[in-house]
């Protein structure tokens, strides 16, 4: 059984600023989110680790894995869903231009295909192939994995063999916490979205805008 522990970036520029995620890098709230995950994980057993292949990501994982002296590995399959020609529009914009598509998002996520961008089933597909490489190559082993909100939204209702429709069932939150143990053909929740390491940031949840468009934000 492999073990990864899954973190999402810490706060961007572009987070605080309600866009549409697709860049950014962190930001003075998103560092000091990311040092108190380093500190929750300094004592973890860490075989490897990957992060998507974008600054925010590579931000994060870096800063996570100083106390352990390691280099990350990147993976496309890691990156977040592409929102196309709505990457890193301000959220209300996006929704006053296009509202039939962000209603849709809102009721039925797992139908909509991003124009010039991709869909949730790409997504998850993506995440399918990086689950059977990290188990190959890691078996019996733990690896932190620097992702983003939808990535880890995927990967939670794998766990909890749920289809994409129930992409909108949970919050994940800036660089928190989320553990599964991958075999070949089961994916198991230790632990979802855990963010108590973030407890002494101050107003790091009430600064915080959403990666992704969620249902009701606007």
């Amino acid at each position: 059984m492999t073990r990864l522990l899954v973190v999402r970036h810490g706060r961007t520029d572009w987070n605080a600023q309600g866009r549409v995620q697709g860049g950014g890098s962190l930001d003075e709230v998103g560092q000091e989110q990311v040092d108190a995950l380093m500190e929750r994980l300094r004592h973890e057993r860490i075989d490897g680790a990957y992060c998507s292949p974008v600054l925010r990501t590579r931000q994060t994982a870096y800063a996570v894995l100083a106390p352990h002296g390691m280099t990350v590995q990147e993976s496309k399959n890691l990156m977040d869903l592409d929102y196309g020609t709505y990457s890193g529009a301000h959220l209300e914009e996006a929704r006053k231009a296009a509202p039939s598509l962000w209603e849709m998002w809102d009721r039925a996520p797992n139908t909509v295909h991003f124009p010039s961008g991709d869909g949730l089933a790409d997504l998850r597909r993506r995440l399918g192939r990086f689950l059977a490489e990290v188990v190959a190559k890691y078996k019996d082993g733990t690896v932190l994995v620097a992702t983003h909100d939808s990535p880890v939204r995927v990967l939670s209702c794998m766990a909890m063999g749920l289809d994409d429709s129930y992409h909108h069932l949970s919050k994940i939150s800036l660089a928190s916490l989320t553990i599964l143990d991958v075999g070949e053909s089961a994916v198991t929740m230790v632990l979802h979205n855990d963010s108590t390491h973030l407890s002494d940031i101050r107003d790091a949840e009430t600064k915080t805008e959403e990666e992704q468009p969620q249902k009701g934000k606007s």
